[in-house]
């Protein structure tokens, strides 16, 4: 299916929180809670950005340059993304690649309110990390069925 075609399910755009799952040093998963950047009514600032991006599908986080998960995605860049909403038991697994992004002034446009607690030093800190995730497999968890859409 054509990237342009598909639609994300909303439980991106609605859940607070994202695992993100890499491949670690030792060979096993590393998974881990991330910030839900795609969920607008906790990041509206980012809105205009998710507008511009040529790929609808693509997919921000962020992170430390000295934590664990950027060594494994140097070493392995493949990775997962898994959204839920267990209340309702509906869950989303995204398969792709993440990438680091370079651009200064996107990181800046991109900084949101409070992460100084993460990065003291601000968007121009060498250890504030933007990466870019980007789908190649969607499975969708819900009605006791799975449902695999391959994007590439």
């Amino acid at each position: 299916m054509k990237t342009s075609a598909f639609k994300l399910p909303q439980i991106v755009e609605s859940a607070d929180t994202v695992c993100l799952a890499t491949t670690g040093t030792d060979g096993f998963p590393s998974v881990r809670a991330m910030l839900n950047l795609k969920n607008t009514s906790l990041y509206p600032h980012l809105a205009p950005l998710y507008a511009l991006e040529k790929n609808p599908l693509a997919i921000y986080l962020t992170t430390n340059a000295s934590s664990a998960k950027m060594d494994e995605i140097r070493t392995c860049p493949k990775a997962c993304l898994y959204y839920c909403d267990s209340g309702r038991f509906l869950g989303i697994t995204l398969k792709g690649n993440v990438e680091v992004v370079e651009d200064a002034a996107f990181k800046a446009a991109a900084w949101g309110p409070g992460w100084e607690e993460y990065y003291p030093e601000g968007p121009q800190s060498d250890d504030f990390v933007m990466l870019r995730f980007t789908p190649a497999v969607v499975k969708s968890y819900s009605d006791l069925s799975v449902e695999a859409v391959e994007l590439a």
